[in-house]
């Protein structure tokens, strides 16, 4: 980021602060934070302490897991063995995940 910075010409960003946001989206949670960076001293400060919840991917998981229940029923779901859950959810949802482009929006 720092090196991003020192790389911007004086057009390309319209103050001397450039602010930003970190989203760690790990296997538990997701965490959120955000930092100034000050384009002429190069340093960075947190303005916002790091915050989130239980939203990441072991809950996600846990979110499909229990909607599929849903449609396909109680009576089917209890005949699923624990390899049934694992394959499908590799299968489908972890791929599916992976090929999410993650791309950076402007805000």
């Amino acid at each position: 980021l720092l090196e991003a910075a020192r790389n911007l010409s004086g057009g390309d960003l319209l103050t001397q602060t450039l602010r930003y946001m970190v989203v760690d989206c790990g296997g538990g949670t997701v965490d959120v934070t955000v930092h100034d960076l000050d384009r002429e001293s190069m340093t960075i400060a947190e303005i916002h302490q790091p915050t989130g919840g239980a939203w990441g991917d072991t809950y996600v998981d846990y979110k499909v897991e229990k909607m599929i229940e849903e449609i396909i029923g109680d009576e089917i779901a209890k005949k699923l063995t624990t390899d049934d859950w694992l394959e499908f959810m590799r299968v489908n949802v972890q791929e599916a995940k992976k090929n999410m482009d993650g791309g950076v929006e402007k805000v």
